[in-house]
């Protein structure tokens, strides 16, 4: 009776344990940018709520996005099958607005950095890209740091990624130039994948660390 009660108790445990030592391909496996939720970006003092309903089409990540009071607009990222980003999204493209906020941001506040919105375009679009890596063959191959931590060269692209196994977070960080990074945190897994993606941009100092700009992604 004994062993039969700690069998099934070993057995429950098995089908509901959480993502333990996970593996670099297996948290990548977790990852989809496709599907329908709600949205918010904010580039001080300009801030933005939208549903969305994101798909890939061929090569292409297309986003419907609609904004309250404004209305629709598309989000695309095109030729995710090249590892180059186009340089400057056309003006019709919600990107375009995103590209000029930043540049209107690093203006005013003085960053010295115009090229910032260039520079989130060109790195979204990479991790779009390595998020579908399966549908173009291409290998995500980095080297384990630690048990959670790898370091990563796609695309010309240097990045670190961590995963928390207490908070069930994967996060990936870029170094855009001196004392400015990109941060992606995927996080509220389910069985299937994340559910919500945060994107940042970070300007630090010898004290702190300032979002500059924020993008949320929360899907159903």
């Amino acid at each position: 009776m004994g062993f039969r009660f700690l069998a099934l108790l070993f057995l429950a445990a098995c089908a509901t344990k959480p993502l333990k030592d996970a593996q670099f391909s297996e948290l990548w496996q977790k990852v989809s940018m496709q599907g329908k939720g709600k949205a918010r970006l904010e580039v001080p003092p300009e801030s933005w709520v939208f549903s969305f309903e994101a798909e890939l089409k061929n090569n292409d990540w297309v986003t419907a996005i609609t904004i309250p009071l404004h209305g629709e607009e598309i989000f695309s990222f095109p030729g995710l099958d090249k590892p180059q980003a186009e340089v400057v999204p056309a003006a019709d493209d919600f990107r375009w607005r995103v590209v000029q906020s930043l540049r209107a941001a690093s203006a005013e506040r003085k960053l010295n950095y115009p090229q910032l919105g260039q520079d989130f375009v060109y790195h979204l679009h990479h991790i779009l890209r390595w998020s579908n890596a399966d549908k173009w063959g291409l290998v995500r191959s980095c080297d384990a740091v630690s048990r959670y931590q790898w370091n990563c060269r796609w695309d010309k692209l240097n990045s670190s990624w961590t995963w928390n196994e207490r908070k069930e977070e994967f996060t990936g960080e870029f170094i855009l130039r001196p004392k400015w990074l990109m941060r992606v945190v995927f996080k509220n897994l389910t069985d299937q994948n994340f559910k919500r993606v945060t994107l940042e941009i970070i300007r630090e100092s010898e004290s702190k660390q300032f979002v500059e700009m924020r993008q949320e992604f929360f899907f159903r």
